[in-house]
């Protein structure tokens, strides 16, 4: 995933490995959040903002395919 890389965390396994295992931790999170938003132009409600919708690629694409977001120019 070209945001995590971004972060100079290393590219997971696959889809399903726990971000956790590759050096995700509350700091990284909230820039994973921050790039998220500016590399898909989007806001991601603050409600929305739990670890678990974002703990691994398959859950990030999950949540980006499904949630309603306001894109922000």
């Amino acid at each position: 995933m070209k945001v995590l890389g971004e972060m100079g965390l290393p590219s997971p396994d696959h889809e399903q490995t726990d971000l956790l295992e590759i050096g995700l931790d509350s700091v990284a999170f909230l820039n994973l959040i921050v790039n998220l938003e500016r590399e898909f132009s989007i806001a991601i409600p603050d409600d929305d903002l739990l670890f678990d919708n974002f703990r691994t690629v398959a859950l990030i694409e999950d949540y980006l395919t499904q949630a309603e977001f306001t894109v922000q120019p």
